[in-house]
């Protein structure tokens, strides 16, 4: 998984406070997508999982991260088809994907106030 700043840095044009607020307000917005996540482990829900999905979809684009992108479009459809095994395995990657992400916008916010 790989996430990538350049949207991230045109959206704050250069602007540290802005880009520390908002590295902020998107690690807020992944800590809770895992916590909703692991909501999902327990039922199999389609609509929640695309309402989770559109719901943080902004954030993703934004950083770039277009294997978490199709690892939530995987999600949906393996919901969807009752493929239990593949569902469980994504939402694992998910969940992982979306801590890395935070650890990654925390250290870009700390590289800011430098």
């Amino acid at each position: 998984m790989q996430i990538q700043f350049d949207k991230f840095n045109a959206l704050t044009m250069g602007d540290k406070d802005f880009g520390q607020e908002l590295a902020a307000a998107y690690v807020e917005q992944f800590e809770e997508y895992i916590t909703e996540l692991e909501e999902c482990f327990k039922t199999v829900d389609a609509e929640r999982i695309s309402f989770l999905n559109h719901k943080i979809k902004s954030v993703i684009v934004t950083l770039q991260m277009d294997e978490t992108r199709q690892k939530q479009l995987q999600l949906a459809k393996a919901t969807q088809e009752n493929q239990e095994t593949k569902r469980i395995e994504l939402l694992k990657i998910l969940q992982e994907d979306s801590q890395k992400a935070i650890d990654a916008l925390k250290a870009y916010a700390q590289s800011l106030s430098v």
